[in-house]
């Protein structure tokens, strides 16, 4: 089973992350990407808040997408690089360019 989760920034409250897990994945600074490690280097360890649990893997990615574009639409500054939905439990999928395009673009 699996759970959403989000990073909470500890100098403002603020979520900066969203993310879907299991076991211990939302506590973990492992595996982070370059932002994620950058902003908690700066600010410190995020809150970590689960907002969902005992999901499928599937319906975590829909809970995941929907509240990263939640975010996004209220003007929230993620660190996520996609639009959520994408990954797969235990592996790291590697960007095209054209999403690395999209990314450096935003910021």
């Amino acid at each position: 089973m699996f759970y959403v989760y989000v990073h909470l920034r500890p100098d403002t409250g603020l979520p900066f992350y969203v993310g879907k897990g299991k076991g211990d994945r939302a506590y973990r600074h492992t595996s982070r990407n370059r932002h994620w490690l950058n902003l908690v280097a700066k600010n410190g360890s995020p809150e970590v808040q689960i907002v969902a649990r005992e999901l499928d893997e599937e319906l975590a990615h829909l809970a995941e997408i929907a509240l990263i574009d939640k975010y996004r639409r209220l003007g929230l500054c993620l660190v996520n690089l996609t639009d959520g939905g994408d990954g797969l439990a235990g592996f790291t999928r590697k960007q095209s360019p054209e999403e690395i395009a999209r990314r450096v673009a935003a910021n």
